[in-house]
């Protein structure tokens, strides 16, 4: 956010990468990839998934600030 601020950028909030994956339609997109996909495909998908969004995993672990030099609306 020092940075932002040094730089005249703009910035919103701080998110989990959960929320940050989540607000940006990764269950939407892994939906329309498990259309086409074998039974190992959707589990892996379906594992990879949960290890990308779980609190227990990386969900919570990582977190992502975005930054712009437009103005930020929620």
């Amino acid at each position: 956010k020092d940075i932002c601020i040094k730089n005249k950028l703009n910035y919103f909030k701080i998110f989990s990468q959960k929320n940050f994956l989540i607000k940006n339609g990764i269950i939407e997109r892994k939906n329309k990839i498990l259309i086409n996909s074998t039974k190992k495909q959707k589990n892996d998908i379906e594992k990879g998934l949960l290890r990308l969004i779980s609190d227990d995993q990386m969900g919570s672990l990582f977190k992502c600030l975005v930054v712009s030099t437009n103005t930020i609306y929620e």
